[in-house]
């Protein structure tokens, strides 16, 4: 291959930082990371008490943070607006 094909094979930083930005946003990082994590953890050669902990503490904060998001959707946003939009009570 000479220069002139590599250069243009070359994709600018203002296209890729987009593309990575989307990847690092979307949902396919959880997927990656439930099957190299526990890989990664079993090189610690750890017990299995710190392997879990290290596998479960991804659920931790949004565990934490349900309570208090539903008690502050429930101040912000009356019931009853709930319930007139809702089908059951449509006319």
């Amino acid at each position: 291959m000479n220069e002139s094909a590599a250069k243009a094979k070359k994709v600018s930083w203002r296209v890729q930082a987009p593309v990575y930005a989307a990847g690092l946003f979307s949902n396919s990082m959880t997927h990656m990371i439930s099957v190299v994590l526990p890989l990664w953890v079993l090189s610690f050669e750890d017990s299995a008490l710190v392997i879990g902990i290290v596998i479960g503490v991804r659920q931790v904060l949004p565990v934490l943070f349900a309570i208090h998001c539903g008690l502050l959707l429930a101040a912000l946003i009356p019931v009853t607006l709930h319930i007139r939009r809702s089908p059951a009570f449509r006319d």
